[in-house]
């Protein structure tokens, strides 16, 4: 019961327009919501919620049409070229909070009588003149679009046209990311004086021939400036590129819009600036030149009430 309870209390913060049946309780209380009969019992579903209650708990059921069952069954009472009458039913939509059925209707009267005031301004329409006019849908009634190259920014990404992905070959090296060195010749050594490169001297008596002291041995110096032949170029780290000074870096360059000629919007290829739209102009085609939004460097003005 306690559960019941429970769900009652919430089924009343749900809209009477939600709900279809009522269901009296032998507790005095009432909850409303879609029924289902399961036999011994009832599946009582209201939006989210979904509660079984047994027969036996239940004094009555009062059986409701939904609003939709209504409206269905207004509509088939409505004489099909009475404009007034269908605006009436799309007023009664509206407080059932049946919004696509009472757009339909409002067109509907439209339809009928196309200079029904009530129905047109209920469906957005103003009057301009001795026509009906309603707010252009592809610029929501200003005028203009942004940009869609530069998505409003007013200026685009191009690639930097002096590097390689923010890169440059390093002058210096030619890209090696090296120097040959001058001290050695690129060999890296000398051949040592002392021994003539053999890595052996005459020590003298009683030692004869050992090891050459100045090169250990080796027959060759190790040049002191560089390694291996190589000097590495430190302003490229070796490398053999630097970073692009045009760009930073980056790879691109931030330049204006050549669409919108950086004012970051278009005229509006629909309403051509004028903000409204006409009954044929809603329904109007775009043209081949007009898909393309606007001609390069044409930049839309805002437009003036």
């Amino acid at each position: 019961m306690r559960g019941i309870l429970l769900s009652a209390a919430f089924l009343l913060l749900i809209p009477p327009s939600a709900l279809a049946d009522v269901v009296y309780l032998k507790s005095g209380s009432k909850m409303e919501g879609k029924v289902t009969d399961m036999g011994d019992y009832i599946i009582l579903e209201a939006g989210s919620m979904r509660t079984t209650i047994k027969k036996e708990q239940i004094v009555r059921i009062e059986k409701k049409k939904s609003p939709t069952e209504e409206f269905e069954e207004k509509l088939r009472a409505v004489p099909k070229d009475d404009a007034e009458a269908f605006y009436k039913l799309g007023l009664w939509c509206l407080s059932k909070k049946l919004s696509g059925n009472a757009t339909a209707m409002f067109e509907k009267a439209i339809a009928i009588n196309p200079d029904h005031e009530g129905a047109r301004r209920k469906l957005g329409y103003t009057r301009k003149g001795n026509r009906w006019v309603k707010p252009c849908y592809m610029c929501s009634g200003k005028g203009r679009i942004k940009c869609p190259v530069c998505r409003g920014t007013g200026f685009k990404r191009v690639l930097c046209p002096d590097c390689n992905k923010g890169r440059v070959i390093c002058e210096a090296c030619k890209g090696k990311g090296y120097f040959i060195c001058d001290n050695c010749g690129g060999h890296g050594y000398f051949i040592c004086k002392a021994c003539g490169g053999t890595g052996s001297v005459y020590l003298g008596w009683p030692w004869g021939y050992g090891s050459c002291p100045v090169c250990d041995g080796k027959g060759k110096i190790d040049c002191p400036v560089c390694v291996g032949g190589r000097i590495p170029r430190k302003e490229c780290k070796a490398r053999g590129y630097q970073k692009c000074k045009t760009c930073n870096g980056k790879g691109f360059l931030r330049v204006k819009c050549d669409r919108c000629n950086g004012s970051k919007y278009l005229l509006c290829p629909l309403c051509r600036g004028k903000r409204f739209l006409t009954d044929e102009e809603m329904v109007r085609p775009l043209s081949g030149d007009e898909t393309k939004t606007h001609q390069p460097g044409a930049a839309a003005q805002p437009p003036t009430r």
